[in-house]
Protein backbone atom coordinates (compact mmCIF):
# COMPACT_ATOMS: atom_id res chain seq x y z
CA UNK A 1 0.00 0.00 0.00
CA UNK A 2 1.06 3.60 -0.61
CA UNK A 3 0.21 6.88 1.16
CA UNK A 4 -0.69 4.90 4.28
CA UNK A 5 -2.26 6.59 7.28
CA UNK A 6 -4.20 5.37 10.32
CA UNK A 7 -7.84 6.47 10.27
CA UNK A 8 -10.75 6.07 12.70
CA UNK A 9 -13.44 3.60 11.72
CA UNK A 10 -15.88 6.44 11.01
CA UNK A 11 -13.52 7.76 8.30
CA UNK A 12 -12.80 4.36 6.75
CA UNK A 13 -14.20 2.80 3.60
CA UNK A 14 -14.88 -0.30 5.70
CA UNK A 15 -17.71 1.47 7.50
CA UNK A 16 -19.80 0.77 4.38
CA UNK A 17 -19.36 -2.98 5.03
CA UNK A 18 -20.13 -2.98 8.75
CA UNK A 19 -23.67 -4.28 8.31
CA UNK A 20 -25.43 -7.11 10.14
CA UNK A 21 -27.26 -7.88 6.90
CA UNK A 22 -25.36 -8.40 3.68
CA UNK A 23 -24.76 -10.57 0.63
CA UNK A 24 -21.26 -11.01 -0.73
CA UNK A 25 -20.07 -13.07 -3.69
CA UNK A 26 -16.39 -13.37 -4.53
CA UNK A 27 -14.10 -15.19 -6.96
CA UNK A 28 -11.05 -16.37 -5.04
CA UNK A 29 -7.55 -17.50 -6.00
CA UNK A 30 -5.38 -19.24 -3.41
CA UNK A 31 -1.82 -20.43 -4.03
CA UNK A 32 -1.31 -23.96 -2.70
CA UNK A 33 1.75 -26.14 -3.20
CA UNK A 34 2.95 -24.41 -6.34
CA UNK A 35 -0.48 -24.27 -7.98
CA UNK A 36 -3.32 -21.79 -7.76
CA UNK A 37 -6.72 -22.99 -6.61
CA UNK A 38 -9.69 -21.04 -7.96
CA UNK A 39 -13.03 -21.04 -6.19
CA UNK A 40 -16.16 -19.01 -5.59
CA UNK A 41 -17.43 -18.04 -2.17
CA UNK A 42 -20.89 -16.76 -1.27
CA UNK A 43 -22.01 -15.31 2.05
CA UNK A 44 -25.41 -13.96 2.96
CA UNK A 45 -27.00 -13.18 6.32
CA UNK A 46 -30.03 -11.42 7.73
CA UNK A 47 -28.50 -11.18 11.19
CA UNK A 48 -30.13 -14.44 12.31
CA UNK A 49 -29.81 -16.89 9.43
CA UNK A 50 -26.61 -17.21 7.43
CA UNK A 51 -25.60 -18.95 4.21
CA UNK A 52 -21.98 -19.75 3.35
CA UNK A 53 -20.87 -21.59 0.23
CA UNK A 54 -17.43 -22.52 -1.10
CA UNK A 55 -17.42 -23.83 -4.66
CA UNK A 56 -14.36 -25.17 -6.48
CA UNK A 57 -15.69 -26.92 -9.61
CA UNK A 58 -14.76 -30.60 -9.67
CA UNK A 59 -13.17 -30.41 -6.25
CA UNK A 60 -15.41 -28.93 -3.58
CA UNK A 61 -18.97 -27.71 -3.13
CA UNK A 62 -19.69 -27.06 0.54
CA UNK A 63 -22.63 -25.11 1.92
CA UNK A 64 -23.21 -24.23 5.57
CA UNK A 65 -26.63 -22.99 6.68
CA UNK A 66 -26.96 -21.61 10.17
CA UNK A 67 -30.06 -20.51 12.08
CA UNK A 68 -29.34 -18.71 15.32
CA UNK A 69 -32.96 -18.80 16.49
CA UNK A 70 -33.29 -22.56 15.95
CA UNK A 71 -29.75 -23.18 17.21
CA UNK A 72 -29.15 -25.47 14.27
CA UNK A 73 -26.77 -25.70 11.37
CA UNK A 74 -26.86 -27.77 8.20
CA UNK A 75 -23.71 -28.86 6.35
CA UNK A 76 -24.26 -29.70 2.70
CA UNK A 77 -21.89 -31.66 0.48
CA UNK A 78 -22.93 -30.49 -2.96
CA UNK A 79 -20.80 -33.08 -4.75
CA UNK A 80 -22.34 -36.02 -2.87
CA UNK A 81 -25.78 -34.41 -2.81
CA UNK A 82 -26.17 -34.95 0.94
CA UNK A 83 -26.39 -32.94 4.16
CA UNK A 84 -26.11 -33.38 7.92
CA UNK A 85 -27.75 -31.47 10.77
CA UNK A 86 -26.20 -30.24 14.00
CA UNK A 87 -28.33 -29.19 16.95
CA UNK A 88 -25.80 -27.05 18.79
CA UNK A 89 -28.18 -26.30 21.68
CA UNK A 90 -26.72 -29.56 23.03
CA UNK A 91 -23.23 -28.05 23.14
CA UNK A 92 -21.80 -25.47 25.57
CA UNK A 93 -20.65 -23.38 22.57
CA UNK A 94 -21.63 -23.17 18.94
CA UNK A 95 -19.58 -25.85 17.10
CA UNK A 96 -19.26 -23.46 14.16
CA UNK A 97 -17.29 -20.99 16.32
CA UNK A 98 -14.01 -22.78 15.61
CA UNK A 99 -14.57 -22.71 11.85
CA UNK A 100 -14.92 -19.02 11.14
CA UNK A 101 -14.68 -18.36 7.41
CA UNK A 102 -16.30 -14.96 7.57
CA UNK A 103 -15.01 -12.33 5.16
CA UNK A 104 -16.65 -9.44 6.99
CA UNK A 105 -15.21 -8.89 10.44
CA UNK A 106 -16.22 -6.55 13.25
CA UNK A 107 -13.97 -3.86 11.83
CA UNK A 108 -14.48 -1.49 14.78
CA UNK A 109 -12.08 -3.53 16.94
CA UNK A 110 -9.09 -3.09 14.61
CA UNK A 111 -6.66 -0.30 13.86
CA UNK A 112 -7.45 0.65 10.27
CA UNK A 113 -4.71 1.70 7.86
CA UNK A 114 -5.86 3.54 4.77
CA UNK A 115 -4.09 4.23 1.51
CA UNK A 116 -3.93 2.95 -2.06
CA UNK A 117 -3.30 -0.55 -3.38
CA UNK A 118 -2.32 -1.26 -6.98
CA UNK A 119 -3.89 -4.14 -8.89
CA UNK A 120 -2.74 -4.37 -12.49
CA UNK A 121 -2.38 -0.78 -13.69
CA UNK A 122 -5.06 0.62 -11.39
CA UNK A 123 -4.58 2.05 -7.91
CA UNK A 124 -7.61 1.59 -5.69
CA UNK A 125 -8.49 3.36 -2.44
CA UNK A 126 -7.94 0.70 0.20
CA UNK A 127 -8.30 -0.07 3.89
CA UNK A 128 -6.18 -2.62 5.70
CA UNK A 129 -6.62 -4.36 9.05
CA UNK A 130 -3.88 -6.51 10.56
CA UNK A 131 -3.65 -8.96 13.44
CA UNK A 132 -1.18 -11.58 14.68
CA UNK A 133 -1.81 -15.31 14.88
CA UNK A 134 0.47 -18.17 15.92
CA UNK A 135 0.98 -21.02 13.47
CA UNK A 136 3.13 -23.97 14.58
CA UNK A 137 4.64 -21.76 17.26
CA UNK A 138 5.56 -19.00 14.80
CA UNK A 139 3.87 -15.57 15.10
CA UNK A 140 2.33 -14.59 11.76
CA UNK A 141 0.96 -11.14 11.00
CA UNK A 142 -2.10 -11.36 8.79
CA UNK A 143 -3.06 -8.31 6.72
CA UNK A 144 -6.50 -8.12 5.14
CA UNK A 145 -6.65 -5.47 2.42
CA UNK A 146 -9.97 -4.30 0.99
CA UNK A 147 -9.91 -2.27 -2.23
CA UNK A 148 -12.91 -0.13 -3.07
CA UNK A 149 -14.62 1.19 -6.17
CA UNK A 150 -16.73 4.01 -4.81
CA UNK A 151 -18.54 2.80 -1.69
CA UNK A 152 -18.45 -0.89 -2.65
CA UNK A 153 -15.59 -3.34 -2.13
CA UNK A 154 -14.00 -4.65 -5.32
CA UNK A 155 -11.04 -6.75 -4.17
CA UNK A 156 -9.90 -8.49 -1.00
CA UNK A 157 -6.27 -9.53 -0.57
CA UNK A 158 -4.91 -11.47 2.40
CA UNK A 159 -1.18 -11.46 3.08
CA UNK A 160 0.85 -13.26 5.74
CA UNK A 161 4.14 -11.94 7.13
CA UNK A 162 6.43 -13.98 9.39
CA UNK A 163 10.03 -14.11 10.60
CA UNK A 164 11.66 -17.29 9.29
CA UNK A 165 15.29 -17.98 10.26
CA UNK A 166 15.87 -14.29 10.87
CA UNK A 167 14.34 -13.16 7.59
CA UNK A 168 11.00 -11.50 7.00
CA UNK A 169 8.92 -13.59 4.65
CA UNK A 170 5.73 -12.21 3.10
CA UNK A 171 3.34 -14.08 0.88
CA UNK A 172 -0.11 -13.60 -0.59
CA UNK A 173 -2.49 -16.09 1.01
CA UNK A 174 -5.59 -15.17 -0.96
CA UNK A 175 -6.75 -12.85 -3.73
CA UNK A 176 -10.44 -12.24 -4.16
CA UNK A 177 -12.46 -10.27 -6.69
CA UNK A 178 -15.77 -9.25 -5.16
CA UNK A 179 -18.47 -9.60 -7.81
CA UNK A 180 -21.42 -8.67 -5.60
CA UNK A 181 -21.90 -6.77 -2.36
CA UNK A 182 -25.30 -5.65 -1.03
CA UNK A 183 -26.36 -4.58 2.45
CA UNK A 184 -29.26 -7.02 2.60
CA UNK A 185 -29.75 -10.77 2.70
CA UNK A 186 -30.61 -12.49 -0.57
CA UNK A 187 -34.03 -14.12 -0.12
CA UNK A 188 -32.97 -17.11 -2.22
CA UNK A 189 -30.09 -17.86 0.15
CA UNK A 190 -32.35 -17.48 3.20
CA UNK A 191 -34.87 -20.07 1.93
CA UNK A 192 -33.31 -22.99 3.80
CA UNK A 193 -36.27 -25.32 3.22
CA UNK A 194 -36.01 -24.99 -0.55
CA UNK A 195 -32.21 -25.37 -0.50
CA UNK A 196 -32.30 -28.50 1.68
CA UNK A 197 -35.01 -30.09 -0.47
CA UNK A 198 -32.39 -30.48 -3.22
CA UNK A 199 -30.23 -32.76 -1.05
CA UNK A 200 -30.57 -36.00 0.92
CA UNK A 201 -30.31 -36.08 4.70
CA UNK A 202 -27.76 -38.70 5.72
CA UNK A 203 -27.41 -37.97 9.43
CA UNK A 204 -29.47 -36.15 12.00
CA UNK A 205 -28.38 -35.80 15.63
CA UNK A 206 -31.83 -34.75 16.89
Amino acid sequence: MTNVKVVPFTSSYLKNMNSEKYTLEMNVKMPAGGVTVSMKTVQSTDGNKSYNRTLAPGYKDEINLHDEAQKKSWDIDGIKGTYTVTDWSKYPTNPDDDDDNTVIEDFTKYKIMQGYYKIGSTEYPADCIAFTETENGVPVTVAMIYCFNGSKPKYMIVKGVAEVQGETVAQTVMEGQITRYDTYADANYMNFEKILSQYELVEDDD
